[in-house]
């Protein structure tokens, strides 16, 4: 069993640049830019379409991880996105950000929104009679870390390590 902490986080600093336009195979929308160098930014409005373009993206910027780390991965997003949609209490002009780094042996995944965040501590102790509320209790059980950065943005957070084998 994987335990979850609540740890200080700093995202990456700075995003590579665009590759050449003759090595995208599509023009990226508007709010996304193209997967370099094993990253993805994402930005998102706040709507329930949000948890499923983010899947979209996981799976096409993920495309070379295996089926079951990615479905694993695309859970976790579905939850820390749909979190970000019902509870971060933003406007349809804000947005939430979905970051993906994929470096080495590690996939770490962070989604941003300007919400008033949360308690952690609280959020992984469900209420057992409770048909919802078991998101966070899924990340800190299937992640190989996770966290949550409170700050503005708030970061809720997640890594992955690949298999031996994947490496």
């Amino acid at each position: 069993m994987r335990s979850g902490r609540v740890v200080g986080h700093r995202p990456p600093h700075g995003h590579p640049g665009s590759p050449p336009a003759a090595a995208r195979q599509r023009p990226p929308s508007p709010r996304r830019r193209p997967l370099t160098a094993q990253r993805l930014s994402l930005r998102l409005t706040p709507t329930l379409a949000a948890p499923s373009e983010a899947r979209q993206a996981i799976l096409a910027a993920l495309s070379d991880v295996s089926r079951e780390l990615l479905a694993e991965i695309e859970l976790l997003v579905t939850e820390l996105v749909t979190n970000a949609v019902r509870h971060g209490r933003l406007e349809e002009d804000d947005a939430i950000e979905l970051r993906v780094v994929h470096r080495g042996s590690v996939i770490r995944v962070e989604v941003a929104e300007g919400g008033p965040g949360f308690d952690p501590a609280t959020a992984l102790a469900p209420d057992p009679e409770a048909i919802g509320g078991w998101g966070l209790l899924l990340v800190s059980r299937l992640a190989s870390r996770w966290g949550v950065t409170r700050g503005a943005p708030n970061v809720a957070w997640f890594e992955m390590d690949l298999p031996a084998a994947a490496r």
